[in-house]
């Protein structure tokens, strides 16, 4: 718990409004046994139905308003936080994610540094992430 939340303590100094799903799946990356039940859970037959956009899990949607209750919409975007920010460590490496917090950092927006750490706009992001997910 204390690495999850002094993680969202780090990005909260950030100049630059970081995706709700950022915030979470890093502090969730950042603990010592990281919780990756829910996303076993998606990576099912039928996983990527469940999913929503990244412009849903950007902000209060990722607490799941388009579910039937709270809590499954929760795991969901917990779920998919998680394994976005593992998904970017697996592109370039965890040093990676220490590039993409200072590029925002310096004032970059979220979606800048990860064109400028990963090299992908917010929809090549979706769609590289999305495949990992069985129909």
């Amino acid at each position: 718990l204390l690495f999850h939340e002094y993680t969202h303590a780090l990005v909260h100094t950030l100049p630059s409004r970081v995706p709700v799903w950022f915030n979470e799946g890093l502090a969730q990356h950042m603990e010592p046994s990281p919780p990756h039940w829910r996303v076993d859970r998606l990576k099912q037959p039928g996983g990527l139905a469940k999913l929503p956009s990244l412009a849903v899990l950007r902000g209060s949607g990722f607490y799941g308003s388009n579910y039937k209750s709270d809590r499954d919409g929760a795991d969901i975007g917990y779920a998919c936080g998680l394994d976005l920010v593992d998904f970017l460590a697996e592109l370039r490496g965890e040093n990676s994610l220490k590039d993409l917090v200072a590029d925002m950092k310096d004032k970059k927006s979220f979606d800048d540094a990860v064109l400028d750490v990963y090299g992908l706009t917010q929809e090549e992001l979706e769609q590289k992430w999305r495949a990992r997910f069985p129909e």
